[in-house]
């Protein structure tokens, strides 16, 4: 199996004068949600999709807790999962509050064995149906 991309034209975001350049954008088909990640593990599997779904569901509950509680999670194969504070600094200590931090992320940092299976797949050049955007809205040269 390949990964599909088709080419699109794109501006600099750093210097919008600049000429526009051409860059390969990965293909988005669409998104899959427990439901159908639990059938098509079913199919591969001996669990049946009532199984398959009941993990998934406790899977993410968990993962809700532990990222919750402080814990990083590592899912092996997959990668680690863990909390992110972004905020405002504050001069000292003292006059730090919980109101200079903005907001809670999750940062993701894909296992080395799923990023080299990704890296080893090919590549497949389709072109770009009209009137879609023709992939991810990734930005320019940042490995799309």
């Amino acid at each position: 199996m390949a990964i599909k991309y088709c080419v699109v034209e794109r501006a600099n975001p750093q210097d919008r004068e600049a000429p526009k350049k051409f860059y390969a954008s990965a293909v988005k088909r669409g998104s899959m949600g427990l439901d159908g990640l639990a059938e098509r593990i079913s199919e591969s599997s001996t669990a049946s999709k009532a199984d398959t779904l009941l993990v998934l569901t406790a899977l993410s509950t968990q993962l809700q807790l532990l990222l919750s509680e402080g814990y990083s999670v590592k899912l092996q194969g997959l990668g680690s999962l863990r909390v992110t504070l972004n905020g405002i600094g504050a001069d000292t200590q003292e006059e730090f509050g919980v109101h200079l931090i903005r907001k809670p992320n999750i940062r993701f940092l894909p296992d080395k064995e799923l990023l080299d299976r990704v890296k080893r797949t090919s590549l497949e050049r389709v072109p770009r149906s009209v009137g879609s955007s023709g992939g991810d809205t990734g930005n320019p040269g940042q490995g799309e």
